[in-house]
């Protein structure tokens, strides 16, 4: 009757993602060879992969790769928006449309605020860092943290979808 939240430990920080390490060591051959056909460096490459889908984080300073992406990323060889195009956020970018939220690098905000999701007025934040599309970049002070874009992925996307809600 009593869960525990883990959300923001830092004991399950990786628990939802490949680590750097993780990655280098599980897919070697395939980044390996994914260079050679790109005809670039691993280094690049690596890179890249860390720049379109590393950036989940849950207490700041560590960070760790979108697992679904990377997967379908290994086996495609393409760089694309992988997970967010599972799903149309579409209540999200009314939430953000009516509250004229759209500046959302940088974010700060509470613990409690990450904690509620309270459905009839639901805090922008929360609902963006619950379901992924904002991360915790920084945790300057107790208990407040700094929320952004974990990745290009994530980013490009959001900017895309807010575009269009924004137009309207």
């Amino acid at each position: 009757n009593n869960l525990r939240d883990i959300t923001i430990n830092r004991q399950f920080n990786a628990i939802g993602g490949y680590t750097q390490e993780e990655l280098e060591r599980y897919f070697a051959d395939r980044i390996a060879r994914l260079a050679r056909q790109m005809e670039i460096s691993e280094e690049e490459l690596t890179g890249e992969i860390k720049k379109w889908y590393n950036g989940y984080s849950w207490t700041g300073p560590e960070r760790v790769y979108n697992p679904f992406s990377v997967l379908n990323f290994m086996a495609d060889g393409t760089f694309a928006n992988y997970w967010f195009s599972t799903g149309t956020p579409n209540f999200l970018m009314e939430v953000l449309r009516e509250g004229y939220h759209f500046q959302l690098d940088e974010v700060p905000t509470g613990s409690t605020s990450l904690d509620s999701l309270d459905l009839i007025r639901p805090d922008y934040r929360s609902l963006l860092f619950q379901t992924g599309y904002l991360t915790i970049k920084d945790q300057p002070y107790f208990n407040i943290y700094t929320l952004g874009y974990p990745n290009k992925e994530v980013e490009d996307s959001m900017l895309q979808h807010m575009l269009g809600a924004f137009s309207h």
